[in-house]
């Protein structure tokens, strides 16, 4: 089960969260009684990326599926729609040993976030959420970018858990090429109760098999 108990509102954020609370409000309402006939279960199972670790979620059907394009990406699905590119992102990396909690809390930190990304502005951000009864860390982030001559802006949500000696990612991108920040925020309000239930049905098989 994946719970958000703190929010961080920063900046900007402030004039337009009681705004952004109704739009994801009301795709929430519209959005909870279809989502398990619109999605399939991605199993990660006897794949060389998964390093061994098993499991599953659900991803919904108009996701384009991609095969990772990066050593630790397992799996990329992609949504396009207006000026917008949607990309869920499903990473898997091995650590060089399993991690004491010190070291989990360090893996799992607001400080590994800003390590990890050019962060322009953080939007929310929970290191004591839970995905399948483990400790996760979720943070949402703005940020810009460049590929090759072409300018990017994006609202990316992190998901990180830690199993036995694996950091497991779930990410999802909202990306445009417009210079819009408050479009880009709007639009990824309207998507967030898609990445709540995709993460709420994440199931850490590995886990529970020998239970």
């Amino acid at each position: 089960m994946y719970n958000i108990n703190i929010i961080m509102v920063k900046g900007t954020l402030k004039k337009h969260f009681f705004h952004r609370y109704l739009i994801a409000l009301l795709s929430l309402f519209i959005f909870q009684n279809s989502f398990g006939q619109d999605s399939y279960r991605f199993k990660c199972k006897d794949n060389p990326k998964c390093n061994g670790v098993e499991f599953s979620i659900n991803i919904p059907k108009k996701f384009n599926p991609l095969e990772g394009d990066r050593p630790h990406i397992i799996k990329k699905f992609v949504f396009q729609e207006n000026n917008f590119s949607t990309t869920i992102i499903l990473y898997l990396r091995k650590l060089p040993m399993k991690p004491s909690n010190e070291e989990i809390n360090k893996i799992l930190s607001l400080e590994n976030i800003y390590k990890m990304n050019n962060v322009i502005e953080l939007i929310e951000y929970d290191d004591n959420a839970n995905i399948d009864n483990q400790k996760c860390l979720t943070a949402t982030i703005y940020n810009e970018a460049k590929v090759y001559t072409n300018k990017i802006y994006n609202v990316i949500n992190q998901n990180l858990l830690i199993w036995e000696d694996n950091l497991i990612q779930v990410n999802f991108f909202v990306t445009t090429n417009q210079d819009n920040y408050e479009k880009i925020l709007n639009y990824y309000d309207s998507n967030k109760h898609t990445f709540n239930s995709i993460m709420s049905s994440f199931v850490l098989t590995s886990k529970w098999k020998n239970k």
